[in-house]
């Protein structure tokens, strides 16, 4: 099984590059219908209703605890397979993960 390794980096003019490398690993790695499930909570987040939208983001807010989590975001995010609103809505979280990695202070 293979890993990717995730490089972020921000650049003079405030832009972040991204590069990735991959590695052979034995755990870690998200399966596909852990990714569907990953996938199908991040559309509920586009949900009307508040009670709805709350469930899904305690849900992906536990995911995020999960090893691998952002790398799972950018698997979704660069698949054509999974739905433009679920890639949109992870291109989001997955931003959102990489500021809170790399600017914890």
């Amino acid at each position: 099984m293979s890993i990717s390794t995730v490089l972020v980096s921000v650049s003079s003019g405030g832009s972040l590059l991204v590069s990735s490398e991959c590695s052979t690993s034995n755990n870690l790695e998200w399966n596909v219908k852990d990714l569907h499930s990953l996938g199908l909570d991040l559309l509920g987040t586009l949900s009307q209703e508040p009670e709805s939208r709350r469930q899904v983001e305690a849900s992906l807010s536990e995911a995020s605890q999960h090893p691998n989590y952002t790398l799972a975001l950018f698997d979704i995010v660069a698949q054509p397979v999974h739905d433009e609103k679920i890639r949109h809505t992870a291109s989001f979280n997955f931003i959102h993960q990489l500021k809170v990695t790399l600017f914890k202070n």
